[in-house]
Parts: C-alpha cells; structure tokens; sequence
C-alpha cells in the first residue's frame, strides 16, 4: 500500500496501480449456502465482513480440504483484478476490494513482476 500510494502521490494521472471491483452479492449465493449447511454464519455486504466470515469458518473448522473450499469458492465469485493508469479512471475509484485497502500495486509481487507488467 506504500509502494502505491507514493507512486500515486508522484504521478497523479499516470501512475500504474492494481484495482479491485466491488463483488455482487448474488455471486456469494452457492458459498452463502455452503455456510449455512455447516451451521456457519455468512456476511458478503463487505469485504470486510467477507473476510470475517472466511476467517470465523476457518477458526471453526477442522483443518481438512472442505475448509479451504470456503476460501477458493469466495475468490471464484469475485470479479477479476486489473491494472489501470490511473488518469484513465476517476479519483477514487481505485480501492482493491480483495485486500481492502484503497490504493494497490504489485510492485513487489514475485508472479506479478511490475516491470513485466509495464
């Protein structure tokens, strides 16, 4: 988040930075349902709360391959990342919905190499 928001913060309308839609509620609906079958609660308004629930499951779960089913079905309903320039969009609409904060880059990402993506 730094990374981003110094390379933000320096080039205004041309700074490169990995955004992360909004995910509809409606794709959360087979996972919704996984909860509820194993007595879980589940909250998708947010990402916040998404991930309360992934972790709340987690904590209660047993360990085996059905518990990392929760998290492999709420990244399959979410809508892809993307890099954008940032004078292409407007202010604002630069949040990273997956990790929850407002400014992203994979600068330092070992599969997603800054310079490659550039």
């Amino acid at each position: 988040s730094f990374v981003a928001e110094t390379i933000y913060k320096s080039f205004k309308d041309s700074a490169l930075l990995r955004i992360h839609g909004i995910a509809n509620a409606d794709n959360f609906e087979e996972l919704e349902i996984l909860f509820k079958a194993r007595g879980l609660e589940f909250d998708g308004n947010s990402n916040r709360t998404l991930a309360k629930s992934l972790e709340d499951a987690k904590s209660k779960g047993d360990g085996s391959l059905k518990d990392s089913l929760f998290q492999s079905l709420a990244t399959r309903a979410m809508l892809e990342a993307q890099y954008i320039c940032t004078g292409a969009l407007e202010s604002g609409a630069f949040s990273h919905y997956g990790l929850g904060i407002e400014l992203y880059t994979h600068f330092t990402s070992p599969i997603r190499r800054y310079a490659d993506v550039i």
